[in-house]
């Protein structure tokens, strides 16, 4: 009977295990408004704090990130002086995802999206507090009057896996496939004679 009920436990941990072994990519976002800045492009400059509160709390790892920006007078646009000058920083690590495409003397809203090259560093910290802070890292700092206008909500998005968790169906019938293994052995063991 202890070797029946061994083996019903481990079945129903291995069913339990591999029913959702693998996670799912998923995405979050979050809004925050600009943060106002209006000087000449210190390194890093502040753009906003997006709070992504317990909904990153499961993830794993991260596949991609999307941020939305309005820039005035940032000069990364092709032939303009900040030209793949400017990056992305999360909470102060470096993405590797350089924001061109502003243009001298305008007011530009872009979309910029990549694989962020230090992704583990930046999840621990998305891990500790929810929150991710977004600034601008300048190459070439001070060469450069730039303003982040406070009326615009930057968008934030982070997509990637997150941990598996098994759903309520499969805890069902893992406790009943183990309560009818108990149930037979126990049947079985009044059976047998002293």
């Amino acid at each position: 009977m202890k070797n029946l009920l061994h083996i019903a436990a481990l079945s129903t941990a291995l069913l339990l295990t591999n029913a959702s072994a693998h996670g799912a990519a998923v995405t979050i976002e979050a809004n925050a408004n600009q943060s106002g800045f209006s000087s000449y492009s210190l390194t890093p400059f502040p753009v906003a704090t997006f709070d992504f509160g317990t909904s990153a709390s499961l993830f794993t790892s991260i596949d991609s990130i999307s941020i939305s920006l309005q820039l005035n007078d940032a000069d990364t646009a092709p032939g303009n002086f900040d030209y793949n000058n400017l990056t992305l920083l999360l909470d102060g690590f470096n993405t590797g995802i350089v924001l061109n495409g502003f243009r001298d003397n305008f007011v530009d809203t872009l979309t910029f999206t990549g694989l962020p090259t230090n992704a583990a560093s930046i999840i621990t910290a998305l891990l500790l507090d929810g929150e991710l802070i977004a600034s601008i890292a300048d190459a070439t700092p001070n060469d450069n009057y730039v303003e982040i206008p406070s009326t615009y909500s930057s968008t934030l998005s982070v997509t990637g896996d997150v941990a598996a968790v098994p759903e309520t169906s499969t805890w069902v019938m893992g406790f009943l496939a183990l309560g009818a293994t108990v149930f037979l052995a126990r049947r079985k063991a009044s059976r047998q004679p002293l």
